[in-house]
């Protein structure tokens, strides 16, 4: 019997876990699982121009409790940092893992080129330490352009096992990583078609019978900033909108919720996201925490269903 009320008491602690799921000033969170821990990588919030230097990490086993590493895993502040090319706006980072090795994509501001940059990072644990190319491996010079060369997202194709990355601010691009995963196959670069009200924070996973497009529409310091929703049937699109699948709820207190990423239960078809909203109460643009929600796909159709924001 005292087995059985413990594994209740643990169901329930999983249940009225409650919003923010960790504590601060974070945002971007790009949630994965390896080995059965879950982590968050995220952007360090709290600070003006969103000019923040550094990425931290949070870790979990239960997806209720977690833990942050006590350094940042980078810091992006020029010579004094760990990317000697960028000197701060340290954005939305994303991870992958391939054979013993984790890729760690972010973007930050490139002091020679005054603009953002992407570049990436590796480490042989997802907690790093991580080590960053010298130069950035995306700088908007390429084939097919974008916006700005922000929010990376980095994706493996179940079907193929090939990795790829989208990113883009305005314009949708995506390309297939070269072997090494520090480059990008130029011939492979494109914009992804049908997304409708794209503006950035792209995200992708797998789940029969489609491939699931996550982004973000509007301004991320406005209120009614949210997370659009497209499908396909090839990772390379075309994309069908879907419409707003997660969005603000005055009622609540709950505004601009967006910038999310998804995770699934290892060995179970549970779903989970992760978005960043504004601080409540009191937040803005610039003052955002990170929340994790249930996701739920229709039975019938296989779309993502409405994600309803908790406190």
């Amino acid at each position: 019997m005292e087995t059985i009320i413990r594994s209740l008491l643990a169901c329930a602690v999983a249940v009225l876990a409650h919003n923010p799921a960790f504590p601060g000033l974070y945002a971007d969170p790009n949630i994965v699982v390896f080995n059965g821990t879950y982590y968050v990588y995220t952007t360090t919030d709290g600070v003006s121009g969103w000019g923040g230097q550094t990425f931290y990490v949070w870790y979990s086993d239960d997806l209720v409790t977690w833990t942050r590493t006590q350094d940042p895993i980078l810091t992006l502040d020029g010579e004094k940092g760990d990317v000697p090319w960028s000197n701060g706006n340290a954005w939305a980072p994303t991870i992958v893992k391939r054979d013993f090795t984790y890729y760690l994509y972010f973007s930050g501001n490139n002091a020679l080129l005054n603009r953002k940059t992407i570049g990436v990072a590796s480490a042989s644990s997802p907690l790093g330490p991580f080590k960053a190319q010298p130069e950035p491996m995306i700088t908007n010079d390429e084939s097919i352009t974008t916006s700005q060369a922000i929010d990376p997202a980095a994706f493996v194709d179940p079907k193929t096992g090939k990795y790829y990355l989208f990113w883009g601010n305005g314009s949708p691009l995506m390309a297939e990583l070269a072997d090494d995963m520090t480059a990008l196959k130029e011939d492979s670069i494109q914009k992804a078609v049908g997304l409708t009200n794209f503006t950035e924070a792209s995200f992708v996973v797998y789940r029969e019978p489609y491939y699931h497009y996550t982004f973000s529409s509007g301004d991320t310091g406005k209120a009614d900033y949210y997370v659009g929703y497209g499908t396909a049937t090839d990772v390379a699109g075309p994309w069908e909108f879907r419409g707003k699948i997660l969005q603000q709820d005055p009622a609540q207190g709950i505004l601009s919720t967006g910038s999310s990423s998804n995770v699934m239960v290892p060995g179970k078809d549970e779903w989970y996201i992760a978005y960043h909203r504004w601080q409540v109460p009191g937040g803005d643009g610039t003052h955002r925490e990170v929340c994790l929600d249930k996701l739920q796909f229709d039975k019938e159709t296989g779309l993502i269903s409405t994600v309803h924001p908790t406190l």
